[in-house]
């Protein structure tokens, strides 16, 4: 019997980790100044959903691009788009897409230390766009530099990410 719980025991302290990007991801407010620009597709950790999406990408004319706007538009050509097919948990790619939305700043998520402090994850909500593309979160501890795409689990580390050019 103490041979079960100890096992149960370290099956539930080993089950959640942490989400690999989380150091990178931006807590202070950023300016409307500080969000607007060009962002670059800059790594893609997709490949249990699509195999070969590397090669996909680098075959492309053009690499994937967002561009944020300081009047609230969100425009993005060559996006990876993948669609959900078991909520939450697993997806799958579709095609290079071009993106036309809007956006509003918004904290996308908490990232916590392990000590009960939770900082604050700062991104945007976009409209229209599915529940797991439409909160897009900003990476960069000092300034904003970049935007991630998570999906699924944090813990899994599957995310798009796109680097500020």
């Amino acid at each position: 019997m103490k041979l079960l719980f100890g096992l149960l025991a370290l099956l539930t302290l080993s089950g959640c980790q942490y989400d690999p990007h989380a150091r990178t991801y931006t807590t202070e407010k950023p300016s409307v100044g500080d969000i607007e620009g060009e962002y670059e597709l800059s790594q893609i950790y997709m490949e249990s959903y699509a195999a070969g999406i590397r090669e996909k990408i680098q075959a492309l004319p053009s690499p994937p691009t967002v561009h944020i706007y300081s009047d609230g538009r969100l425009t993005a050509s060559n996006f990876p788009y993948f669609s959900e097919t078991r909520q939450g948990f697993e997806y799958r790619f579709e095609d290079f897409r071009p993106l036309d939305t809007t956006w509003k700043q918004a904290v996308v998520g908490g990232i916590s230390d392990g000590s009960g402090h939770i900082k604050d994850h700062q991104g945007i909500r976009l409209s229209g766009l599915p529940v797991y593309l439409s909160s897009p979160g900003f990476t960069g501890t000092k300034k904003v530099e970049g935007l991630i795409f998570g999906f699924g689990d944090p813990d899994s580390g599957d995310a798009i990410i796109f680097k500020k050019k």
